[in-house]
């Protein structure tokens, strides 16, 4: 708790002066549960297939998660504006991820997720992480990451999935989150 010192008629008083911290999750809709017109509410998606990628065919919690790849020379992107702000104590990514591959698991990677931020025109910030084929499988995991480097920004938090022409990945992603504490 902040202390601050006063002096009254010549005598030292220490305060105890109480903060508010203010914590919130900036990503919306992180459980997939939401939709409008099929696709996942808050989320921009767009697939080579055309696919929503969002439904309950591989799931963390609730009933519904993020499905991308899945498909042969799949290019799907999965993506929402957060913003960072300047005063951010913490901002702090997780999410859970869950693999599956028809790749040999002696094969090298050829399809992959990139966890990515990019700036609101689509330049590549930073890439957070790359799953791919040969990544664990059929276990569910979860990732976090420190995103406080990028307060003050406003960003697309991007997952992009690419697969080549033969032994289709798929990825699934679910709670979502983006915790941002601030003064």
């Amino acid at each position: 708790m902040p202390t601050t010192l006063s002096i009254v008629g010549g005598l030292a008083r220490l305060v105890m002066m109480p903060t508010t911290i203010l914590c919130y999750d900036e990503v919306w809709n992180g459980d997939f549960k939401e939709f409008v017109d099929g696709k996942p509410r808050y989320w921009t998606a767009s697939s080579a297939d055309a696919y929503s990628l969002a439904d309950g065919t591989w799931f963390a919690s609730g009933h519904y998660g993020a499905y991308l790849g899945g498909y042969d020379s799949a290019d799907d992107v999965l993506r929402q504006y957060v913003y960072i702000p300047s005063d951010a104590l913490s901002a702090n990514l997780t999410f859970s991820w869950y693999m599956r591959s028809q790749e040999p698991t002696y094969y090298s990677a050829y399809d992959f997720l990139y966890i990515r931020l990019r700036d609101l025109s689509g330049n590549l910030i930073a890439t957070l992480d790359t799953l791919s084929n040969r990544s664990n499988r059929d276990t569910w995991q979860t990732a976090t990451f420190d995103l406080s480097p990028y307060a003050g920004q406003s960003l697309r938090l991007s997952f992009e999935t690419d697969t080549d022409a033969s032994n289709p990945t798929s990825f699934f992603i679910d709670d979502v989150s983006l915790w941002i504490c601030r003064p």
